[in-house]
C-alpha cells in the first residue's frame, strides 16, 4: 500500500551506456545513477518489514505487500466496495506512522541523486497521504485506495523514466562538447609543441653557425721607401 520502489534499474543502465570515457558531464550522470540506487535499496528491508507488523496482519489480504516487485494485490481488493472498520482504520495509522522512517531513508538518499528525481518522490509522498487519509476517514472504499495507489505508482514510474531521458540526453550533449574540447586542446598543444621544436632547430642551427671557424686570410706587404703596400688574399 505504500508504494512499491520504482524499478528504474534497466532504463538508468541504458542511459549510461551513452556516455562513455571520464569527463566531468559522465562523471556526474553515473553519481546521480548511482545515488539513486542505493537510496532504493537501502529503503527495501524498511518497507518489506511492515508486512511484518501486527498493524498490516490487521489489514492483511486487502493491500499489497511492499516488496511485491509487480505490486500485485489480491483480486479481492480491487473489487471490494467495503470501507476500514475502525481496528483498520487505525491498524492503517499505526502503518503509515512506520512507513514514514522508510520513507525518510528514501527521501534521505534521493537528495544525493538528480533534483528532479527527488521532487518527484515527494510529490508521489504527498499524493499517497492524500490517499491515506481518505481511506482512514472512509471517505474512499479499500478498492479506490488500492486502483489510486497502483495508479499513482505507475505514473511516477513514467514520471521518472522520462526524466531520465531528458537528464541523460543533457548529460551526454556535456560529455561530447568536452570531448571536442579537449581534442581543440589537444591540438593547440601539438601546435605549440611543434612551434617550439621549429624555433630550437634554428636556434640550433644558427648556434652551430656559429662555431665554424673564420676564413684563413694571408696579408703580404712590401715596404718602397717610406711607404708600406698591404695587400690580403
Amino acid at each position: 500500500m505504500w508504494g512499491r520502489i520504482v524499478a528504474l534499474a534497466a532504463l538508468l543502465a541504458c542511459c549510461g551506456c551513452a556516455n562513455t570515457g571520464s569527463t566531468a558531464a559522465q562523471t556526474e550522470y553515473s553519481n546521480y545513477v548511482a545515488a539513486d540506487s542505493e537510496a532504493r535499496i537501502a529503503s527495501q528491508p524498511c518497507y518489506t518489514a511492515l508486512a511484518k507488523t501486527p498493524e498490516w496482519a490487521t489489514v492483511a489480504g486487502k493491500l499489497s505487500v511492499g516488496s511485491n516487485p509487480d505490486g500485485t494485490v489480491p483480486e479481492s481488493a480491487l473489487s471490494s466496495r467495503s470501507r476500514p472498520t475502525d481496528d483498520e482504520a487505525r491498524a492503517l495509522v499505526g502503518l503509515h506512522g512506520k512507513m514514514l522512517k522508510c520513507r525518510q531513508i528514501l527521501l534521505s538518499g534521493l537528495a544525493q541523486a538528480h533534483p528532479a528525481i527527488l521532487k518527484s518522490q515527494q510529490a508521489r509522498e504527498v499524493a499517497y497521504d492524500s490517499l491515506m487519509t481518505q481511506i482512514v476517514r472512509r471517505q474512499i472504499g479499500w478498492a479506490e485506495f488500492v486502483q489510486g495507489n497502483r495508479q499513482l505508482n505507475k505514473a511516477t514510474a513514467e514520471q521518472q523514466a522520462s526524466y531520465y531521458k531528458q537528464i541523460n540526453a543533457q548529460y551526454a550533449q556535456g560529455h561530447s562538447a568536452e570531448l571536442q574540447q579537449r581534442q581543440a586542446d589537444a591540438d593547440a598543444t601539438d601546435r605549440a609543441l611543434g612551434n617550439i621544436g621549429n624555433a630550437l632547430s634554428g636556434a640550433a642551427q644558427t648556434y652551430q653557425q656559429s662555431r665554424q671557424p673564420l676564413p684563413m686570410v694571408n696579408t703580404n706587404c712590401q715596404r718602397v721607401g717610406n711607404v708600406v703596400n698591404c695587400t690580403s688574399f
